[in-house]
C-alpha cells in the first residue's frame, strides 16, 4: 500500500488588530497634520520576518461614509518606511504620511478607516493591517476647542482702541491685580467712546471715594445717571456722619454745584431757581419783620460792631419798660434791618442770634418816624469738653439789665435714665454758676443722640433772691448753642 502525500498550496492571510490612531487635521505638516501607519510582515507560522525591497505594500483610506478616498502601492525599500528591530522578537515597520495626501479630493470631517497590506513575494503570503483616524478640518482637536482657541486668541490680541468686550455674568468682580487693573485702565484712559453697561453695580471703598468720575471734555458730564423706569436716577442714602450728596462748584465759570432737571412731572432745581426761591423766602421774612400796631414806621438796623457790617437773621423783641407787654417782634433781613410800627414812647429792645452777643437792655425812644441801630459782637463760647457734646451757653440779667451773678443753672433729664450709644446717662443733675457778667455754659449730650431720641432737658435757673425759673428745651446737634428762653 502506498501512501501519497498531497501538498496543497493555500495562500495565507494574516490580519492584525485594528489600530486606533490620533485626532488629526490636514492644514500642514506638523505632528497633528500627519499619520504614522504601523505594520509588520508574518510568515506562515506567524513569526515576524523582514520585508524585502521587492515586496509590495498597498495602502487604501476610506471616507467616513465608506467611499475610497486614496489608494497607493509602494515597495519595501520606500524611503518613508522606518524599521525597528528587537532582539528575539523581529522587525516592525512604520510608514509616515501627510494627512493632506491621504484624505481624498474632498476631505470630510469625521472618522476615516485605512487598510495596509504587506505582500511577501517570495512566500506568497499577505499580512493585513487596519486602523482609523479622526479628521477635523478646522482645528487640531474639535469644534469646542476651536471656539475656546478663538476666544483666547481674541483676548491675547485685544486692541483697546478698536475692540469691544461683551461680558455676561451675574457678578462682575474687578480687583486691584496689576494685570486686571492695567487692562481696565487701558480701556478708560483717553478713550472718549468707552462704555461700560451694567445692570447693577455695588462699589464699597472704605479708604476713600467709592466713585470718582471726571470728564475731560468741556461739554461732557462727570457722571450721567438716567432712569427710564419707575426708579430713581440717583438715590443717595447716608448712614454715617458725612453727606448723602455734596455738590460743589469750585471752578471759575458759572456752573451749578447741583442741578436737578425734571422733564416729566417732576421739578427743576438749579442755582438760579434756588436764588429765586431764596428771594421769595426773604420777601416773606421781610413781611414778618414789620410788626406792631403803632402810627409811626420805625427801622432798626443790626450792626456787627467789629466790622460795621449788617447782621441778618437776628431775632428781636420790643417790650414795654416794665417788661409786662410784648409790643412787637421781628427778624432782621439780609441787610440787618427790622421794621416796626410804633406809637410814641420808650421801649426795651432785646435781641439774640447764634454766635452774637447784644447789649442786654437797649432802650429806644420813639417820638415819630425814625430809625436806630443795634450793635452786637461775635462771641465764641469755646469747644465742649468732648466732641460729641454741645456747649449750651447764655447771659442772665435781672429786670433792670444788670448781670445776674452767682445764679445756679441746672440741667437734668426729667424722664430719668437714658442711653447715649453704649453709655448710660445718669439722671443726676448737671449744674454751674453764672459769673460776674451773668455768663454760664453747660456741656450736654444733644437730644437726638439720646435713646430714646429727642428727649427734652429741663433747665432750671435759681437766682440769689430765691426766684426759680424752669424751661424744657431741646439741645441741638451742634458744637455750641445759645440758650433761647
Amino acid at each position: 500500500m502506498r501512501l501519497f502525500i498531497l501538498s496543497i498550496l493555500i495562500p495565507l492571510f494574516c490580519i492584525s488588530k485594528p489600530i486606533q490612531a490620533n485626532i488629526v487635521n490636514n492644514s500642514g505638516s506638523n505632528g497633528a497634520d500627519s499619520l504614522t501607519l504601523q505594520f509588520y510582515n508574518l510568515d506562515s507560522l506567524g513569526s515576524l520576518i523582514d520585508i524585502a525591497a521587492t515586496d509590495s505594500i498597498g495602502i487604501i483610506t476610506f471616507y467616513p461614509e465608506g467611499a475610497v478616498a486614496y489608494t497607493a502601492v509602494i515597495l519595501g525599500n520606500n524611503s518613508n518606511i522606518i524599521s525597528q528591530s528587537q532582539t528575539n522578537i523581529g522587525t516592525c515597520y512604520s510608514y509616515g504620511v501627510a494627512i493632506a495626501d491621504i484624505d481624498g479630493a474632498s476631505p470630510s470631517q469625521g472618522v476615516y478607516s485605512w487598510l495596509l497590506t504587506v505582500k511577501d513575494i517570495s512566500l506568497g503570503l499577505t499580512t493585513v493591517h487596519t486602523g482609523t483616524f479622526q479628521l477635523y478640518t478646522g482645528s487640531d482637536y474639535n469644534t469646542r476647542l476651536d471656539n475656546l482657541d478663538a476666544t483666547l486668541s481674541s483676548r491675547s490680541t485685544f486692541n483697546p482702541i478698536s475692540d469691544s468686550v461683551n461680558a455676561k455674568a451675574n457678578i462682575l468682580s474687578i480687583s486691584d491685580d496689576s494685570n486686571a487693573a492695567d487692562s481696565l485702565e487701558a480701556l478708560v484712559d483717553g478713550e472718549s467712546n468707552f462704555q461700560l453697561e451694567l445692570k447693577q453695580l455695588f462699589i464699597n471703598n472704605p479708604d476713600g471715594s467709592a466713585i470718582y468720575a471726571s470728564s475731560q471734555s468741556s461739554s461732557g458730564h462727570g457722571m450721567y445717571l438716567e432712569s427710564t423706569q419707575g426708579g430713581n436716577g440717583l438715590y443717595a442714602l447716608n448712614t454715617g456722619t458725612g453727606n448723602g450728596i455734596k455738590a460743589e462748584a469750585n471752578g471759575t465759570g458759572n456752573g451749578d454745584g447741583f442741578t436737578v432737571i425734571g422733564t416729566g412731572s417732576g421739578f427743576d432745581i438749579n442755582a438760579s431757581e434756588l436764588k429765586v426761591l431764596q428771594d421769595s423766602v426773604n420777601i416773606i421774612i421781610d413781611s414778618l419783620n414789620s410788626t406792631g400796631a403803632g402810627i409811626y414806621a420805625y427801622k432798626v438796623t443790626v450792626i456787627d460792631s467789629a466790622n460795621s457790617s449788617p447782621v441778618p437773621a437776628v431775632s428781636a423783641y420790643l417790650r414795654n419798660l416794665d417788661q409786662t407787654v410784648l409790643i412787637a417782634s421781628g427778624r432782621s433781613n439780609a441787610n440787618g434791618e427790622l421794621s416796626f410800627n410804633l406809637d410814641p414812647g420808650s421801649y426795651l429792645l432785646l435781641a439774640n442770634a447764634p454766635g452774637y452777643i447784644f447789649n442786654s437792655f437797649d432802650t429806644i425812644v420813639v417820638t415819630g418816624q425814625g430809625e436806630d441801630s443795634l450793635f452786637g459782637y461775635t462771641f465764641d463760647p469755646g469747644q465742649p469738653a468732648q466732641p460729641n457734646l454741645c456747649r449750651a451757653y447764655a447771659y442772665i440779667y435781672d429786670i433792670n439789665g444788670i448781670p445776674e451773678t452767682q445764679a445756679t443753672i441746672t440741667a437734668s433729664l426729667p424722664g430719668g435714665v437714658a442711653r447715649s450709644g453704649q453709655i448710660i446717662v445718669s439722671p443726676f443733675k448737671v449744674s454751674t454758676i453764672s459769673d460776674s457778667l451773668g455768663y454760664f455754659y453747660l456741656d450736654l449730650i444733644p437730644s437726638d443722640s439720646l435713646n430714646p431720641s429727642g428727649q427734652l432737658y429741663e433747665i432750671t435757673i435759681a437766682k440769689k433772691d430765691g426766684t426759680i425759673l424752669r424751661q424744657r428745651l431741646t439741645i441741638p446737634s451742634t458744637t455750641s448753642w445759645q440758650i433761647s428762653w
